[in-house]
């Protein structure tokens, strides 16, 4: 039987620290805010969680260590001292212990298909299955909520947590009341996207028009962001404004 010492040594150093860092609950409530908020300083972090400037500051340096975090200079347009922000980190990490290739999996049948199928085949099913993994979404949705009314309320409330357990962390502003803007700000395929880019967009774009077909008002924009996005030309923002509002 293997000792923990040589578990340790089986697993990656960044892994390792990755774990350590998440085993704290202030750090993985940090690291939600981070996720969810985009980048903040210090201050409104500590005011978000309710902590002690210096308590936020030690969990921050963790986070950092573990490359979960990153501090940045805000960019300003007038003179000042900009201020010091952190953002979560896009950093792929297996936590997984023995390691899932399901990675592998799925880069071994991607390739299978296109090969015996021919690339526009796989796109086409890539399509599919984005259709029925949102009306699948949509039904277990309303199944467990009762939901009659598609609106700006049903989305923040459910729909929303949805697109966090997929692992797309959706960054929200707005009140969810009189508007929101949502920019889904993790490819959950990214591992593929230099392989298989459109096929993976198509199914982005073929998931978010499924999902979204019962909500009315709501913009739905797929597409280059110019902003460096890790989506490339499939960048997906969901806006709404209530009806009330200009």
């Amino acid at each position: 039987m293997l000792s923990p010492l040589n578990w340790r040594v089986m697993l990656d150093y960044r892994e390792v620290a990755a774990c350590k860092a998440l085993a704290d609950e202030v750090r993985r409530s940090i690291l939600d805010l981070l996720s969810c908020s985009g980048p903040l300083s210090i201050d409104e972090i500590s005011r978000s969680i309710g902590l002690k400037k210096a308590t936020v500051q030690y969990h921050l340096r963790i986070l950092e260590q573990a490359g979960l975090v990153r501090p940045k200079l805000e960019a300003k347009s007038s003179p000042g001292r900009p201020r010091k922000l952190y953002e979560a980190t896009k950093e792929y990490l297996n936590l997984s212990f023995p390691k899932r290739q399901y990675e592998l999996l799925l880069r071994l049948l991607m390739g299978s298909l296109a090969r015996e199928r021919g690339y526009e085949e796989l796109v086409r099913l890539m399509e599919s299955s984005g259709r029925e993994l949102g009306r699948s979404v949509l039904l277990k949705v309303k199944s467990l909520h009762s939901v009659d009314k598609w609106d700006m309320d049903a989305f923040c409330r459910y729909i929303l947590p949805e697109l966090r357990e997929l692992g797309f962390n959706p960054l929200v502003s707005g009140d969810c009341v009189n508007e929101v803007t949502v920019k889904l700000t993790n490819c959950i395929f990214r591992e593929l996207l230099d392989e298989y880019s459109e096929a993976l967009c198509a199914w982005l774009r073929a998931f978010v028009s499924s999902l979204m077909e019962p909500f009315k008002g709501f913009e739905v924009r797929l597409g280059r962001s110019g902003e460096g996005s890790e989506f490339e030309d499939c960048l997906t923002i969901i806006k709404s404004r209530s009806s009330s509002q200009p």
